[in-house]
């Protein structure tokens, strides 16, 4: 007789998490299912640093990885191909990772397999989308809202977008990440970086992600302390534009990414603010982390944003903001600036716990 409990969860860039938060949650997700007993396989695309079939007790496979040498339609394809083989395989039940292939989806559900979809954000809003992409994207946004058996969201706005635009009332469950206070704040020496004496970025290099506005701003600001911009080297006419904008000024300093989990939350536990660009995204898994760290946060002024914060924080819609916030937030009072850091650990505690954020999960995954 066939595991009721068997998944596959699709739709990322695999685990060991070394690419951005989609990733990190689908770590955090299926590792603490399989400790609650349920079968959690992985997809991944083939990972030169990772060759073990099983992480933690997660299963994974590994397929080509197409996006390098194909882009966008290498990663349709990916998706395609592990759908293809969950249709045949064990799984009784498939966790989507965003709507962009739920076309694909469909083959599957014909064969009786139960569909869960994340909504996510909001894909087809991305400024790096042709016109076309994005009718595609729309027009599988709302395939999702027909093929899947249960569409989770992972924000009430989100959530909300969806029972506006479809009619359809997707399942709320947000992402969820682990309180940190910083051990050794000594990781943080070899980045030439002190305490509190810089502000932080933590994204990828998309242009919705508003770092090029970010760094605008600051630039424009009298502070002394540093702008740190921990993301991904991705070559493209964003990144030498964004390259050259950060060289007109020496208290911008650019990482390149850090995967060290332990490290990567100590550089966010000493930092003074963490400055989030994200514009169409949910519930964005590195503001939660943030969040977490104990950061004061500034961030991109939209609903999603502000959900999370709870107002709790400074926001901004273009530059001239950023710097505003920035001149405001050097001007903070010491006991301010703790209350700030305390109630957004706080936030996390109460409504972005993992611990709590699994069982809704792991009773949806069940009733399969």
């Amino acid at each position: 007789m066939r595991d009721k409990r068997n998944i596959a969860i699709l739709g990322s860039r695999g685990i060991p998490a070394r690419y951005g938060g989609y990733e990190t949650v689908v770590e955090e997700l299926s590792t603490r299912l399989v400790k609650k007993g349920i079968d959690v396989t992985v997809f991944c695309p083939k990972n030169k640093d990772y060759k073990s079939r099983v992480y933690n007790g997660v299963k994974l496979v590994f397929l080509p990885n197409l996006e390098k040498r194909f882009g966008v339609v290498g990663t349709l394809f990916y998706d395609f191909i592990s759908i293809l083989m969950c249709t045949f395989s064990k799984f009784n039940a498939i966790y989507m990772l965003g709507y962009s292939s739920a076309l694909f989806c469909i083959i599957p559900s014909i064969f009786g397999k139960k569909i869960f979809i994340n909504t996510d954000g909001l894909e087809w809003k991305r400024s790096k989308w042709s016109r076309l992409a994005r009718r595609f994207l729309r027009f599988n946004e709302y395939l999702a809202t027909k093929i899947a058996d249960v569409l989770i969201s992972d924000s009430m706005e989100i959530r909300k977008y969806f029972i506006g635009k479809y009619g359809c009332y997707p399942k709320y469950i947000s992402y969820g990440t682990d309180s940190f206070y910083s051990k050794n704040s000594k990781f943080i020496d070899k980045y030439n970086i002190k305490k509190f004496g810089y502000y932080l970025i933590v994204a990828r290099l998309e242009p919705e992600n508003n770092i090029d506005m970010i760094v605008e701003g600051f630039i424009n600001t009298n502070s002394d302390k540093k702008l740190v911009i921990i993301a991904n080297i991705k070559k493209t006419k964003y990144f030498y534009d964004l390259q050259r904008l950060v060289e007109s000024d020496k208290r911008v300093v650019f990482l390149g990414p850090v995967y060290d989990k332990n490290i990567l939350n100590e550089i966010r536990s000493n930092a003074f603010a963490y400055i989030h660009g994200h514009s169409v995204g949910g519930t964005n898994p590195s503001l939660l982390e943030s969040m977490a760290c104990g950061d004061i946060v500034i961030a991109f002024d939209v609903p999603f944003n502000r959900e999370v914060l709870r107002d709790n924080g400074y926001f901004f819609k273009d530059a001239s903001e950023v710097k505003t916030s920035v001149d405001s937030l050097e001007k903070i009072k010491h006991a301010e600036f703790d209350k700030i850091r305390s109630s957004n650990r706080k936030t996390i505690s109460k409504y972005y716990n993992w611990d709590k954020i699994i069982e809704p999960y792991f009773d949806l995954f069940n009733e399969i």
